[in-house]
């Protein structure tokens, strides 16, 4: 899984970046069944990506929700998007790295029972 990561109105320091990197590598747990060969993956690059976008939501507003996370992931023709505004920039990011894992277990399950269903038919 390959995660790009934009800043907007917000420096994307070294500590960010890896706060970041390591909330989100858990989310590749959960979409190695969506792989449909993972033992092959695609000529030089990753078959997933995982868009987040982190920024404050404005530049004059010192309360309120300022911070902003957005997770944007494309697994199998679907498209999962996550969203959070929050005070701190670190729950706004578990916020949206736990609602874009809820959203995949939810669709895993729903293919899972889909596929034993069809087993039984």
């Amino acid at each position: 899984m390959r995660i790009i990561l934009k800043g907007t109105k917000i420096v994307l320091n070294n500590a960010i970046r890896q706060f970041v990197n390591d909330k989100f590598s858990h989310v590749e747990r959960f979409i190695k069944t969506f792989n449909r060969d993972p033992g092959k993956p695609e000529k030089g690059k990753d078959k997933v990506e995982l868009f987040i976008e982190i920024g404050r939501t404005s530049s004059h507003h010192n309360k309120g929700n300022v911070f902003r996370a957005e997770a944007q992931i494309l697994l199998m023709g679907k498209d999962f998007r996550a969203e959070s505004e929050r005070e701190d920039l670190h729950i706004a990011i578990n916020e949206a790295k736990e609602d874009l894992e809820r959203q995949i277990k939810s669709y895993k399950g729903k293919l899972m029972s889909f596929e034993t269903r069809k087993e039984k038919i």
